[in-house]
Formats: structure tokens, sequence, C-alpha cells
């Protein structure tokens, strides 16, 4: 079997509400200057998501799909160009076509080179549509292709983005209403403001409700630290990425100066390695759409469970094809324990799938069928079409 061609259907869709995380300006990340409360606050706002939906066809007939989620309206070519889909196609057959999905490692090694100059959510959509093509020759689920299902549930953190307390009662109420058990409090405006956050959420899920709390980089080490102890009575389940990532005896110093776990994102193998060996995380978010795809996700996975790290299954904002794609890996991958992020259709207007991602009891019901087990919708996305602006 061998790729004969590459269609790339760009997607916008609109988020259910606009959502907000504390900015880290000094790591270079675009803000705006927000109240709440009339308290300033810098932080990012979101009203709609760009995908792109890759299709690899094959000389046997099959297509596989992929999806690269959440692309940055600013996402540019290795030649300086805007990222458009036309030219993203262009560049994709050059380098796909002619090639062996089976070909699994080949395909993760080789868009971890200068020979893939793209994004790691654009290999993500390859890595993904070629498990896609090689579930569906051998008429096995991609969970099968990773090692076969390990977790019979996976239950879902619902994620709570900023706004004022009196804004989330309801949404957070919503949620324990439908099951949901765990949940994830995006933090760093203002401590005082996010203190009657993380004590509304405590109140309305409960006692043994699993809240982890993320700030996004925006605090400096001795805010983490003071914050951290100021927030610790409400139990957290872990703290995410409290101060800008990178800088390890930073990092060692909050670890080991608050009661709480200290999460962040894995990152490629090389960088997970390093914090794994530096010791400064305690919970590894591990997002495979962040780091390139599947196969490069479950080395991640093992370097992690090798080192005596926890681990979880994050997300961007995924739509239905991310979603299951992502919880395929998460239900084979058995260092993954916590429960995961996997919840962007819920916070979507929209889909492109024939059959709807489902949710039930807070927990992602997976599709049966060989590789993703999702078809895509044409009038869907057709009527969502839209290019990076």
């Amino acid at each position: 079997m061998r790729i004969v061609n590459v269609r790339v259907h760009p997607v916008s869709v609109a988020r259910r509400y606009a959502t907000m995380i504390s900015a880290d300006l000094s790591a270079g990340r675009p803000g705006e200057m927000r109240t709440m409360r009339g308290l300033p606050g810098s932080v990012e706002r979101t009203v709609v998501s760009h995908y792109y939906v890759v299709e690899l066809e094959t000389d046997t007939g099959l297509v596989g799909l992929g999806e690269a989620s959440d692309i940055s309206p600013r996402a540019t070519l290795p030649d300086g160009r805007p990222l458009r889909a036309p030219l993203l196609a262009d560049r994709l057959r050059r380098y796909v076509v002619g090639r062996d999905p089976f070909q699994l490692e080949r395909l993760a090694v080789e868009t971890d080179t200068p020979a893939f100059p793209f994004r790691s959510q654009i290999a993500t959509a390859i890595d993904v549509a070629c498990h896609d093509l090689a579930g569906k020759a051998t008429g096995q689920p991609v969970l099968n292709l990773l090692g076969g299902r390990f977790h019979d549930r996976l239950p879902v953190c619902w994620i709570a983005y900023i706004r004022t307390p009196e804004a989330m009662e309801a949404e957070i109420a919503e949620k324990v209403a439908e099951g949901f058990r765990a949940f994830k409090l995006k933090v760093g405006t203002d401590i005082a403001v996010d203190e009657e956050r993380v004590a509304l959420v405590r109140r309305l899920a409960g006692d043994d409700a699993h809240i982890k709390l993320d700030a996004n980089g925006a605090w400096s080490v001795d805010e983490a630290i003071v914050n951290m102890r100021r927030l610790e009575k409400y139990r957290p389940a872990a703290i995410e990425t409290p101060i800008p990532a990178g800088d390890l005896e930073a990092m060692r110093q909050v670890k080991t100066s608050i009661g709480t776990p200290y999460m962040e994102h894995a990152g490629p193998p090389a960088k997970t390695l390093e914090y794994v060996r530096a010791g400064v995380v305690d919970v590894l978010k591990i997002s495979p759409g962040g780091i390139g795809g599947l196969r490069r996700a479950q080395k991640v996975v093992a370097i992690a469970e090798a080192g005596g790290v926890e681990a979880y299954v994050g997300s961007t904002v995924e739509m239905g094809l991310g979603t299951v794609a992502l919880g395929h890996f998460a239900a084979a991958s058995a260092a993954c324990r916590w429960p995961c992020d996997l919840r962007g259709p819920l916070l979507l207007v929209d889909d492109v799938l024939n059959e709807p991602v489902t949710y039930h009891d807070g927990c992602l019901q997976l599709p049966d069928g060989p590789g993703l087990g999702v078809s895509l919708n044409r009038a869907k996305l057709a009527q969502l079409t839209g290019d990076l602006p």
C-alpha cells in the first residue's frame, strides 16, 4: 500500500464561549489586558479554533484521516509565508506521496528532522492518518496497533477557563451533574480571584473530585511558591506550569517548596528525558499533538514510566477526529492513569464527523470499527471551511 495523494481541508469552528488563560508575556506569547472585577491581568482570549483535516489517499482505495488541531493564526511555512491549506498540501505531497503508511517508525524519525520542517500539529496529522490507514488495512482499531486497550474507561477532565466565579458557577454545576469528577482550573491572573474560583470548584465538585490547576507560566518563582501555599488548602491534585518551563533550577525550587505535585508538558523525547533526569516534575502532561504524533508520544510515555513519573494525556482543543485519535492513544497507554483532557468537542459549536463524539458519566466513549472508527461529513466539512485569517 502506497500513498498517492494528500488532501488538506481548512476548518474553522467557533468555541461555545471565549476562553481565556493566563499569558506568560515574558516568553513572547500574545496577550491582552483584561480585567476581572476591575483587577488587571494579562490573558489570552480565544473565540475561534482553526484546523486542518488531512486525507491520505492510497493505491488500494483506502483513505486515512488526521487532524492538525487548534493551529495558531500566525503559523507560517519554513520560508516565512503564512500557512495556508493549498500551500501545505503541495508541500506534503512532495514529502509523503509514494510512502508506505505502515513505516511508522521511519515516519516518526523523518518528521523530526529538517527534512520535514513543519509544525508538530502537521506531523501529528500525518502520523494519525497513517495509523488510521494501517488500522483500516488490517481491520483493527488504532488502539490495537498501539498495544491494545489497557483502560476500559477514559475519565475526562473538564477544563474551566479564566472567568469570574459568578460566570463559572453554572458551568461547573452543569458538568458535575453530567458526571464529571475531574477538573482543571486555569489560574494566574489575580490570586484573590483565583482562590475564589478554586474554592468554588472544590465546593461544587466535592471532596473526592480530582482538581488540577494550570497557571500557564504566569507566575515568578516567588509568586508560585506563595500562591500555591495559599491554594493548597483546597487539595489540588497538581499545579501545571506554575512558572515558564525550561529553567531546571527554578522548577526544582518551586517543586521542593510546595506540597502539590509539579506538572509540566512533556515535550519531545529529549526534553522529557531532561526533566526526568533532573527530577523537576512529578507529573508529565503528554499531548501527542504537541510532540508530533502517536508513535513519538509512545516513546515519551516510556521515558516517563521508566523514570517513575506519573503521566496523563493532554490536549489542545481538538475536534472529534483529533479527540478520537488521542483517545485511542490514552486507552492503550498503561502509564497514563490520570483523567485525560480530551474535552474539545464539548467546547466547540460544531464538528465534521458523521457520528459526533460522545461522553457518558464524565468519560470519553471511543467508536467501534477499524482504524479510528470515524468518517467525515462532507457537508459539514464544506460548511465549516475556513483557512487561517
